[in-house]
């Protein structure tokens, strides 16, 4: 049944001209096609609101809800930004402190993303934007969306907890303070800072090939 419904759905949106033409069905596999599937589904909620009248299914009704497709938007977004930062943390070279800052910045642009919904400023959330135009936003709306970003703060504050902090000398070990009252490294410090090769691979390498090659 559901590889009928996949290939009549695929003829129909061919026929419709649609940009994407077919919908991710199987959702219990890796955490981008999650994100991936929403935003299909996001995108093609006409077609599949139109496809599911002509089947007389349930769920047509859904999609024929302002607050339901506007949500779906939402999370179609959301769940694109969860994807962009558990991409940018599987890059080469990739490290702890990179990606304790990368989390840290995606903590502080929740509560940003608050305070612009709040105003109806729904611009960091660009399928919401595109389906929500011009009009106000309606309160339920935000009272579901500001719900679920301070549901996802306090998830992301339980799993990344900010309990630590690098020394300033492993991320900037050529402006670290000889000062300080950490005398251990200094004589490597300082051999390190007036050392014009390591000041080019400083420049020229990523922070863990850098500390790699010493």
């Amino acid at each position: 049944m559901l590889s009928s419904n996949h290939r009549e759905f695929k003829l129909f949106c061919e026929e419709m001209g649609s940009e994407h033409q077919v919908l991710l069905f199987h959702t219990e596999v890796q955490w981008v096609s999650r994100g991936k599937m929403l935003t299909h589904i996001a995108e093609l909620a006409d077609e599949i609101a139109i496809f599911l009248r002509e089947y007389q299914s349930d769920f047509a009704e859904n999609f024929e809800d302002e607050i339901f497709i506007l949500s779906l938007s939402y999370l179609a977004d959301i769940f694109g930004h969860l994807n962009d930062l558990n991409l940018s943390m599987q890059v080469m070279f990739a490290n702890n402190i990179d990606c304790t800052e990368k989390v840290e910045a995606f903590k502080k642009k929740i509560s940003l993303w608050k305070r612009r919904i709040q105003g109806g400023n729904v611009g960091s959330f660009p399928i919401l934007d595109e389906k929500h135009g011009d009009k106000t936003m309606q309160p339920l709306l935000v009272e579901n969306i500001v719900a679920h970003l301070s549901l996802l703060e306090t998830t992301m504050a339980q799993y990344f907890p900010m309990d630590h902090s690098f020394p300033e000398w492993i991320q900037q070990p050529f402006l670290a303070d000889m000062d300080d009252d950490d005398d251990s490294l200094k004589e490597e410090l300082i051999d390190l800072q007036v050392n014009q090769g390591c000041q080019t691979k400083f420049r020229t390498l990523p922070l863990s090939g850098f500390w790699c090659d010493q």
